[in-house]
């Protein structure tokens, strides 16, 4: 599977203009700045377009984005004491589901899918490798922003303007 490199620039630029984490919102120092794909790589495999977007290129600690892998998005915080659920730093992924709910930042991370999807139609059809359901989609993208949601999206704009 072809794993384009993030130009070093695209990637200077991501650490030195994220320093919080997408998934729970606690501040990076800068050698726990993973650049987390929101899309993962093996979802795009052949789209270096997808791939290099810094539109759904964000910040998290190495331990969760390892512990997210490709995981899909979903779940809701009261069903995590359940069998399948495990924990890390705040956030949850269930194993027989595959689905990883973050912390924080729900709201942000439904933004960042639809629009990779609108921006990318080709991901349209992986919809449901991407995120669980369409009620949890709609469950997200109903919450309110936060501010430090906002922050992050903010300072992720600044990588692309349009």
């Amino acid at each position: 599977m072809p794993r384009f490199r993030i130009p070093l620039l695209l990637r200077q630029r991501l650490r030195f203009y994220q320093t919080i984490d997408v998934y729970t919102h606690r501040p990076l120092t800068w050698p726990e700045r993973s650049i987390e794909h929101i899309i993962p790589v093996s979802f795009s495999p052949y789209h270096r377009n997808i791939q290099l977007d810094p539109l759904h290129l964000y910040l998290t600690s190495p331990s969760l984005n390892g512990f997210r892998s490709n995981f899909r998005f979903g779940g809701h915080p009261e069903e995590t004491f359940g069998n399948h659920w495990s924990e890390r730093e705040g956030c949850f992924r269930n194993t027989v589901r595959r689905v990883f709910l973050p912390a924080k930042g729900r709201r942000l991370v439904a933004h960042v899918l639809w629009n990779m999807m609108d921006k990318h139609p080709e991901l349209r059809d992986r919809e449901t490798q991407l995120i669980e359901n369409n009620d949890v989609w709609n469950d997200w993208l109903k919450t309110p922003w936060t501010p430090m949601e906002r922050r992050v999206l903010d300072m992720n704009t600044m990588l692309h303007p349009s």
